[in-house]
C-alpha cells in the first residue's frame, strides 16, 4: 500500500499556560496524538517511511508542495514498493515552540516525570526515515529536526530569487516529487535499509 495521509493538529491556537510550567497537565495531555489506530502487519510496517510537507496554508504554493509529497508517495509505492505516510504541517514554528516549552519545563522540574512535546508524542511510534519538503528555505522545516526520531532530511528552496513557472522552480530547487522520492531512497540507503 502507498501509506496514509496525516495531519499535525493545528497548534496555532496553542498558547502556553502557567500550569505548563508549574506542574499542570502537559500540552500532550490536552491533545491526542495525530497518528491513531492500528498499523499494518509487522513486515510492512518496517518499510513504512514518513514524508512531511507544509501544505495546508492559505498561500497558493503551499498546497502544491503537499501535492508533490503525495505524488512522491505514489511513486515510492508503485515503483519501489516503499510505503510512505505523508504528514501535513501547518506551522513548523509552533511545533518548535511547543517542543521548546516542554524542554524548558523539564529543565525547571528535574524531579518530576519528564514531559514529551506534541511532536515527540505524534512521531514516537513512527518508523523509517523522515523527509520534509517545503517551498520555504530549508531552515524552516529544520526547526523541528531535534524532535524527529532518527533525524530529518530536508528539501527546501535555499538560494537567490528566481523567476519562472512554479513547476520549473520546484524542479530547480529540487522540491518536486522525483526529488522527494530520491531523498527518501537516499535516506534509506544511508540508514542501511
Amino acid at each position: 500500500t502507498r501509506g496514509r495521509r496525516k495531519h499535525f493538529d493545528d497548534l496555532r491556537a496553542f498558547t502556553p499556560r502557567a500550569e505548563d510550567f508549574a506542574g499542570g497537565e502537559s500540552a500532550q495531555e490536552r491533545r491526542s496524538p495525530a497518528a491513531a489506530g492500528e498499523r499494518g502487519h509487522a513486515a510492512h510496517q518496517a518499510r513504512r517511511h514518513q514524508v512531511v510537507g507544509a501544505g495546508v496554508e492559505a498561500r497558493p504554493g503551499a498546497v502544491q508542495v503537499e501535492h508533490s509529497a503525495c505524488a512522491a508517495q505514489e511513486i515510492l509505492a508503485s515503483k519501489y514498493d516503499v510505503s510512505a505516510d505523508v504528514w501535513s504541517v501547518t506551522n513548523y514554528k509552533q511545533l518548535r515552540t511547543e517542543a521548546l516549552n516542554c524542554a524548558r519545563w523539564n529543565m525547571l522540574h528535574p524531579t518530576e516525570a519528564p514531559r514529551r512535546s506534541y511532536l515527540e508524542s505524534a512521531l514516537a511510534k513512527e518508523k523509517g526515515v523522515f523527509v520534509a519538503v517545503s517551498d520555504f528555505m530549508k531552515i524552516v522545516p529544520e526547526q523541528i529536526a531535534p524532535w524527529v526520531p532518527g533525524g530529518l532530511t530536508v528539501l527546501g528552496t535555499d538560494g537567490f530569487g528566481r523567476s519562472d513557472t512554479r513547476e520549473n522552480l520546484r524542479r530547480f530547487f529540487e522540491i518536486d516529487a522525483p526529488m522527494v522520492v530520491l531523498a527518501t531512497l537516499s535516506s534509506l540507503v544511508s540508514k542501511g535499509s
